[in-house]
């Protein structure tokens, strides 16, 4: 199954219907070459224009012009054009994407341009070799949830400002690294370790283990297919400041509710891709 539903009202005075999409395939993707944000590779036309066409056409099925607030891009070419073509399956200007940097997929210094094999440090080894002079710096996970955490604020509370008879939904198109590390804001890694040493545990039928693993790359949260949706209700917590534990959340006073996860139903079989990284 490629999403979970919860049954949940997502709609309201009070509620925000936050969507939010893996850009298309890109020619790096389908190499499986580390992207980042030096190597900004363009959509594949046969595949990954037609996600990002098929994304749009599902959301406007579900969602009316007049319900959507605004929606926002990364300022990198592949979600950019990932959210023109979105955009298109409604034909308004006035939803035309906003570029903004902060949605930028994770700065990944000498592993940009990389087989996705590479760690950190084995890239840097590999750059220093065959290069002069210093090394790409890459992001760390503070840089990233700071910038993340700005922008998602901004938007929030310029929703709480507005009238709300002017729509609730936020379509947001970013990155598959930049986007987990949000879901990790949100508290929905949750387990995600556990699953990891089960895996470790596991030696016998690996051909059956890898199935598994392709199933459990649509359902888990944090690995996310290009031209995936996911849905977020966001709610605002009406407890008294004082029962908030501002320690527990990147969001004190807010509330998030996970309505489906790397949705792939509207992509049809031909035009899917595996590379969830």
């Amino acid at each position: 199954m490629a999403g979970i539903s919860t049954g949940a009202t997502i709609t309201g005075p009070s509620v925000i219907r936050l969507i939010v999409v893996r850009h298309g395939e890109t020619f790096a993707n389908r190499s499986s070459i580390v992207q980042g944000q030096s190597l900004d590779s363009p959509l594949t036309p046969d595949l990954g224009e037609k996600q990002a066409e098929a994304v749009g056409i599902a959301l406007s099925q579900q969602i009316s012009a007049a319900d959507i607030i605004t929606m926002f891009s990364s300022d990198l070419k592949r979600a950019f054009d990932t959210g023109i073509l979105i955009y298109r399956a409604w034909g308004k200007p006035d939803l035309l994407p906003s570029a903004d940097k902060r949605l930028r997929e994770v700065k990944q210094g000498p592993r940009e341009g990389m087989p996705n094999h590479h760690t950190i440090k084995s890239a840097r080894i590999k750059w220093e070799a065959e290069n002069v002079g210093e090394c790409p710096r890459w992001e760390n996970q503070g840089e990233v949830t700071a910038r993340l955490h700005d922008f998602f604020v901004e938007r929030f509370e310029e929703w709480d400002g507005r009238q709300h008879t002017q729509g609730s939904t936020l379509i947001v198109v970013s990155h598959g690294g930049a986007l987990r590390t949000f879901f990790q804001m949100l508290g929905f890694d949750k387990g995600k370790d556990k699953d990891k040493d089960k895996d470790k545990d596991k030696d016998k039928d690996k051909d059956k283990d890898k199935d598994k693993d392709k199933d459990k790359d649509k359902d888990n949260p944090m690995k996310l297919l290009n031209g995936s949706i996911t849905e977020i209700r966001v709610s605002k917590d009406t407890r008294s400041p004082i029962d908030i534990d501002s320690d527990r959340s990147w969001f004190p006073g807010w509330n998030f509710e996970l309505i489906r996860r790397n949705d792939t139903k509207h992509i049809p079989d031909e035009l899917m891709t595996t590379s969830a990284w």
